[in-house]
């Protein structure tokens, strides 16, 4: 797949990256720079206007109408460790059980749930994660020209009968990383 994409750069007159990331990635890569041009994501207002049935879909999803609600549709690729970021997911993945539950929490953060664990148990996951993680082969590319090794770093707490939100949770598992 990699080889069609660089020939289709190869004979392309000029190439539209969404950012700057793109155009040091394919230049690292061999792209000539001077056929890149950079248009970056905008939003034409005009084309995101109340419907009718708004406030119907804000009462489905537990939003009130003072909620400020802002989604990010991007692109996420080469330039961005997408390619990383699946290697590790993958790694997650097969590392914990069929009753476990991993999934990505943003930019590059995973939160896993073990039900039926205790902290020390999930403390021996955690550090069988962590060094699953470390033998991913180091990424090569991106910001710096010296391969950066892939590292895991783990923050872990237990449920309660009092957390009454995942935001409570998530925030306490951030904190135990420090």
């Amino acid at each position: 797949l990699e080889l069609l994409e660089m020939f289709l750069y190869s004979k392309a007159d000029r190439i539209v990256t969404v950012t700057d990331a793109f155009v040091d990635e394919l230049g690292d890569r061999g792209v000539p720079r001077g056929k890149m041009r950079v248009v970056k994501n905008g939003v034409d207002l005009e084309l995101f206007q109340p419907s009718p049935h708004q406030n119907e879909v804000r009462r489905e999803l537990g939003f009130s109408s003072e909620d400020f609600i802002c989604l990010y549709v991007g692109t996420h690729g080469m330039a961005h460790g997408l390619e990383t970021i699946l290697q590790v997911a993958e790694r997650l993945r097969l590392r914990l059980r069929r009753t476990d539950v991993v999934g990505r929490l943003g930019g590059d953060e995973f939160g896993a749930i073990l039900p039926g664990d205790t902290l020390a148990e999930v403390m021996v996951v955690a550090e069988k994660l962590r060094q699953a993680v470390e033998e991913l082969p180091p990424l090569r590319g991106g910001m710096t020209e010296t391969p950066t090794r892939i590292t895991l770093s783990v923050g872990a707490t237990s449920l309660s009968a009092l957390d009454v939100n995942a935001e409570v949770l998530v925030n306490r598992a951030d904190q135990a990383l420090y």
